[in-house]
């Protein structure tokens, strides 16, 4: 249940398909949102975090190396995702949000920037290696719920909601408008076991960030998640507004059962 005096925290990640091209984030596609989505956050949130994906700009670094290996790969995605974070500082300084100058560079860091986050908004790139954005999205709405406030996180994605399969694959995959982590993972939709992340793994949300909200939600400290197209800026200020969203997937532990969107 959330705090009905508590203060409201927002995670917002942005996915490297949507927001990213070979050579960086598309700035200009981050000012079109923000102008879009017509909400001015800080009306809604004391404080928000705002993580960028990597696409096809770590792709593209990755590939310049040769044959390397995974874990040189990773470190590559990790200075890629902070080079991206740089760049989502200055998205945001042009909308006129206070940004903390401090970008963190792993969970510990994370841990005291946002604990002690005196501006409205920080930027996130990745935290650690072995982790998707998804998982760096996830540590700090922890790190907002555990010190007191309502956290929520925005996923934007370039799919407009999560389906019981894949539709390319499966003719008969429905699309979920709302549901539980638990209810999901026992459903075979989404993966829970952190072992089984791959860096660039097609997957709605990954098992990392799947598993640790699960836990959370599981102990009845739940954090409200929508996944959804980066362009349904309607479901999107819905979200934000406490509203049901209209679209996307709402995911979150008060939800006793699944509720299934048409397909059109």
């Amino acid at each position: 249940m959330t705090g009905a005096n508590r203060e409201r925290a927002l995670v917002v990640k942005f996915g490297g398909s949507e927001a990213t091209d070979e050579n960086g984030v598309c700035e200009e596609n981050l000012h079109a949102w923000f102008e879009a989505v017509q909400v001015h956050f800080p009306t809604h949130f004391v404080h928000a975090v705002f993580a960028i994906g990597g696409g096809q700009h770590v792709r593209k670094e990755q590939a310049s190396q040769g044959d390397i290996s995974d874990e040189r790969k990773d470190q590559i995605g990790i200075e890629v995702l902070r080079g991206h974070a740089e760049q989502v500082q200055r998205v945001l300084a042009r909308q006129g949000y206070s940004v903390e100058s401090e970008i963190p560079q792993s969970p510990a860091d994370a841990q005291t920037i946002l604990s002690e986050q005196r501006q409205f908004a920080v930027a996130l790139g990745g935290l650690q290696v072995g982790q998707s954005t998804d998982a760096s999205a996830v540590t700090a709405a922890e790190i907002y719920q555990d010190n007191g406030y309502d956290a929520s996180i925005l996923i934007l994605s370039n799919i407009w909601n999560i389906f019981t399969a894949d539709p390319r694959k499966d003719d008969s995959a429905r699309p979920i408008s709302a549901s539980s982590l638990a209810t999901l993972v026992a459903e075979g939709v989404l993966l829970n076991d952190p072992c089984q992340f791959r860096p660039g793994m097609n997957v709605p949300l990954d098992p990392v960030a799947v598993h640790r909200l699960e836990q959370r939600e599981r102990r009845g400290s739940s954090i409200p998640l929508w996944l959804g197209h980066m362009s349904d800026v309607e479901s999107i200020r819905q979200f934000l507004q406490q509203q049901t969203p209209a679209g996307g997937t709402t995911l979150h532990g008060e939800n006793t059962q699944t509720v299934y969107k048409s397909r059109e």
